[in-house]
């Protein structure tokens, strides 16, 4: 059974010998040695390594491109038998085979030794991924590895595997004790004539060049010795992305298919000689590796590994120097040039995690921070509602905060202010609207201070309907309420009205006041609940100038539940608000009472004005009928000659003055309950059921049971598992600046 060579460092007993071209046998029986590639001695190449394994461990790949080895070259140069060579990884190959995705190697420190296989999808692709159960019998590694790569190479290219090319890449991660973190890529053979399909030429030179222009991958270009070097396409690529040859290693493979002319042109291109053919900055490594004989026949890595020796401590290879032959070689000076990488790499490294971190912590403010515990959501949900609590009752009693200056003065927020403007525009309207028809009688106490009106230009909600009162003479009225009086005569005696028609007059007047007082309700509900629609998002939201400020990741949805909640109350104050209106309605269909003392004193001076005016009237008629008449000798002063002076004398007279009389008490009040109708509305309904109770809508975190908080403060799972994702990035990236800043590579 061919060995794996993954594991096995104990000295090795060979079922075969084999015959050098000269004759003689050799067997290679000796301690296997440790690879030099997948082992470090070097101290300083220890704490690099040491630092590598701790990035490992954080998964830090997946984070930043550590250094990596791609093998490229042509088609059928033999990478593939580098790679093998390198790893000590039995892949699958024949003759007949070519690679047709990218082959990634992943090496990692584990307690035990396993392979994985998996896929890895390019964007767009169609491939069906199947699973692929760990390895963990290394003994049968090369059967078990061989079954996986064809069924991969089947998922990937399907029926066109001879035809087709991936960006699919087939990902191999070898687990086990003392492995370093290690990447190796084995790209697509560069092809120069496709018939079944020219597309691919292009394709296939995409993927190469994806990876060489890359400053962590280390460039094997692999040429075979048997092929002359101008024509191989790999060092072109190579000069166009590693112009100063820094990243460029170039292997020589084959050195056994070529004549001796051939290999010492090989040799000198090797020395530098043909720097006008062919020029790289490292020197160039020479490989010999198992053929497809060799591979039919069985012959393991220790059997290839001596061939190896046999065939390159010969002329001309031998001119290159140990150090620049056979596998054992590269593999230390792979390790130099990768660890060399890594050490370039670690600072850029650094630099990288620290603005990562640094756009992290920009974007997890955004999100509202980390995920919290139970009591850290309560502690951040009661911040803001305690906030929320502080700023309404300051703005109810229209005090206001530095940190709305920059809105206008007729913004919602400025809530007493949007209240003070609605409550005047209630009051207009019941002094405009509130009768069914305006007065004309002369009344000099009913409203002497018409001017007197709100100085708020629009209401700040949509507008209301406006009523439309009818209009009267004051001849007309009079004579309505003549016939009113006449038509209701009760139990009254003659020339008296029943004090009880002032009811049906002012339920008449004032049928308006409820809609009125209704749509203010409404008006004020409006106002608050835009209030607190902007109150509570700002209650929430994070703030520029308090970066301490904690708040939750979806604050605007958190923000919208607990304004949603806060409306339901909002909805309880206006029903209560309605009913209490519906009780002043009843109040105000009953029958009236009137104690005030205004209305007697008005009452008292609307008479004796009208009084006044009558007796100045009477004396200016008797001067007008004694200037008619001169020679009139002056009517006899009596009561009734008084009283026809006046007007007040005839039946007719009477009934005139006692519609006067009725109308001017009920006109007086009507005013003065409309007054008192409006601050009720004001005090009662707005105050007592709107504005002290605004403060006692806002849930406090304690006072909710826990489910309901739940609901309030519950992200979106998305963000959740965003949230959860950036901490954890943040985690790693922490731990590996910390890593990295221990390290004198970094």
């Amino acid at each position: 059974m061919a060995s794996t060579g993954l594991i096995l460092d104990e000295p090795v007993s060979p079922r075969r010998s084999y015959q050098h071209r000269n004759g003689a046998y050799a067997t290679p029986t000796r301690p296997k040695k440790k690879n030099a590639f997948l082992h470090a001695d070097d101290p300083k190449h220890l704490e690099l390594l040491n630092t590598l394994l701790e990035l490992q461990a954080l998964d830090i790949e997946s984070h930043f491109d550590l250094p990596q080895i791609i093998v490229c070259g042509s088609q059928s140069s033999g990478k593939s038998s580098v790679l093998e060579a390198i790893t000590e990884i039995p892949f699958p190959r024949s003759e007949n085979t070519c690679t047709r995705f990218v082959t990634k190697v992943t090496l990692r420190t584990h307690p035990e030794n396993i392979v994985e296989v998996r896929i890895e999808q390019a964007a767009g692709s169609q491939t069906s991924v199947p699973r692929f159960p760990p390895i963990t019998n290394l003994n049968n590694l090369s059967k078990e590895l061989q079954e996986q790569f064809e069924k991969a190479s089947n998922a990937i290219l399907g029926a066109q595997q001879q035809t087709k090319f991936s960006r699919d890449i087939l990902s191999i991660t070898i687990s086990g004790p003392d492995r370093p973190i290690l990447q190796i890529l084995d790209l697509p053979g560069l092809i120069y004539h496709d018939a079944s399909d020219k597309k691919n030429i292009q394709l296939v030179r995409d993927i190469v060049e994806s990876e060489m222009k890359m400053s962590n991958s280390t460039i094997l270009a692999v040429v075979p010795a048997n092929i002359d070097f101008k024509n191989q396409g790999v060092l072109a690529l190579c000069e166009e992305h590693d112009s100063k040859g820094e990243r460029t290693v170039g292997i020589i493979t084959r050195p056994d298919m070529v004549q001796r002319s051939q290999a010492e042109t090989c040799v000198a291109i090797a020395q530098g000689r043909r720097e006008d053919e062919v020029s790289v900055k490292h020197d160039w490594h020479v490989l010999r590796n198992r053929s497809s004989e060799e591979l039919r026949d069985g012959t393991t890595i220790e059997e290839r590994d001596a061939r190896e020796r046999d065939l390159l401590s010969r002329e001309p290879w031998a001119q290159l120097g140990p150090e620049n032959l056979g596998v054992d070689t590269l593999r230390t000076r792979l390790r130099t040039i990768l660890f060399g990488a890594a050490g370039r790499e670690f600072p850029i490294l650094a630099a990288k995690t620290k603005a990562q971190l640094e756009e992290l912590a920009v974007e997890r403010k955004r999100l509202g921070g980390d995920n919290r515990t139970e009591n850290e959501k309560k502690d951040v949900f009661n911040a803001a509602t305690m906030a929320l609590t502080t700023r309404t009752e300051a703005y109810v009693e229209g005090n206001t905060r530095q940190d709305t200056i920059h809105l206008g003065a007729d913004h919602a927020i400025y809530l007493r202010s949007r209240i003070v403007e609605q409550s005047e525009l209630f009051r207009d309207r019941m002094f405009n609207e509130g009768h069914s028809y305006a007065s004309q009688l002369e009344l000099s106490g009913i409203n002497p201070n018409a001017d007197l009106r709100s100085i708020a230009i629009k209401c700040r909600v949509s507008a209301m309907e406006k009523l439309e009162p009818g209009s009267k003479s004051s001849e007309a009225e009079i004579r309505d309420a003549k016939k009113y009086l006449n038509e209701k005569r009760g139990m009254e005696m003659p020339g008296t009205y029943d004090s009880r028609n002032i009811n049906d007059f002012f339920w008449k007047q004032s049928e308006n006041w409820h809609q009125i007082a209704e749509e203010h309700i409404g008006k004020t509900f409006e106002h608050c609940e835009l209030y607190f629609k902007h109150a509570t998002l700002m209650a929430f939201a994070p703030e520029s100038l308090n970066e301490n400020k904690l708040t939750f990741g979806n604050h605007k949805i958190v923000a919208d539940r607990v304004f949603k909640m806060i409306c339901e109350g909002l909805e309880t104050m206006k029903k209560e608000a309605k009913a209490e209106l519906i009780k002043m309605e009843i109040d105000r269909t009953q029958s009236q009472l009137n104690f005030n003392p205004k209305y007697l004193a008005e009452y008292r001076q609307q008479r004796n004005e009208r009084n006044a005016n009558r007796s100045i009237g009477a004396v200016v008629k008797d001067d007008v009928l004694q200037n008619k008449d001169p020679k009139r000798p002056p009517p006899e002063l009596n009561p009734n000659t008084l009283a026809e002076l006046q007007n007040r004398h005839t039946q007719n007279d009477r009934t005139e003055e006692e519609a006067d009389d009725f109308l001017r008490s009920a006109w007086i009040h009507y005013r003065f309950m409309r007054d008192c109708y409006i601050a009720n509305v004001l005090t009662q309904v707005v105050e007592r059921h709107f504005m002290r109770g605004l403060r006692g809508l806002i849930p406090i975190g304690w006072k909710i049971e826990a489910k309901e908080f739940q609901r309030l403060v519950e992200e979106d799972r998305d963000l959740e598992r965003k949230k959860d994702e950036l901490k954890r990035k943040n985690d790693v990236l922490t731990k590996c600046l910390e890593i990295l800043e221990r390290s004198r590579w970094a």
